[in-house]
């Protein structure tokens, strides 16, 4: 059985599941990934075009050293508070 093209045939397949309809499971989900993206975005579905090719590999740090210490030290910081208590002011205001 080939993946259903339009959305009430593929929302039928769906409910009757694809061990009795025949159908690939990975290609039915692939192919509401498809119409779930395009309902999103508005735009009609065109058929036949092609993804385009893989980004090739960027092997440059998200953040440098300086950044990921910080962030790091931020976090073990975040990491001790987390489990304190509220703080409270003199008047017993949640500070």
């Amino acid at each position: 059985m080939s993946v259903p093209r339009s959305w009430p045939d593929l929302l039928g397949a769906a409910l009757v599941g694809t061990a009795r309809s025949g159908g690939n499971a990975e290609e039915l989900l692939d192919a509401a990934a498809v119409h779930a993206l395009r309902r999103r975005a508005g735009a009609p579905l065109v058929h036949g075009a092609q993804p385009p090719p893989p980004a090739p590999v960027d092997d440059v740090p998200t953040v440098g050293p300086a950044a990921a210490a910080r962030a790091g030290d931020l976090l073990a910081a975040d990491a001790v508070t987390r489990n304190a208590g509220p703080v409270r002011d003199t008047a017993g205001r949640l500070e």
